[in-house]
Order: structure tokens, then sequence, then C-alpha cells
């Protein structure tokens, strides 16, 4: 039980800074117009991760306790 709170807090911090890592990278790549499509894919990205962050994972792990 306690390894499962661990490991909750490491999947859902790396979740979140993955997701708003791409999505600021995502962001400022637009703002400066330099290959703006693959910079929106980016920012996309960053917003699927967040919410898996905040739906998905949530539920997978109070499945688990």
């Amino acid at each position: 039980m306690e390894n499962l709170k661990f490991i909750k807090r490491i999947v859902l911090a790396t979740t979140f800074t993955v997701g708003s890592g791409l999505t600021i990278a995502g962001g400022m790549g637009i703002f400066v117009g330099h290959e703006r499509f693959l910079y929106a894919i980016l920012m996309i990205a960053g917003i699927i991760f967040l919410v898996i962050g905040w739906l998905v994972i949530p539920g997978i792990f109070r499945r688990l306790e």
C-alpha cells in the first residue's frame, strides 16, 4: 500500500511535468512563429498528457487500491 502511494505520486508528477513542458514548448514555438504546425502538435500532446493526468490515471489507481 505504501509503495502504491509512492508510485502514484511519481506517475502523476511525471505526467503533469511532461504535459506542462510540452504545452509550454508548443505555446512558445507558436508564439515565435517557426514551424507552427509542429509546435501545435506539441501543444496538443501536452494538453492530452494533462487530461490523462487529471482524469485517467487517478481512476486507474482507485481500482488498484
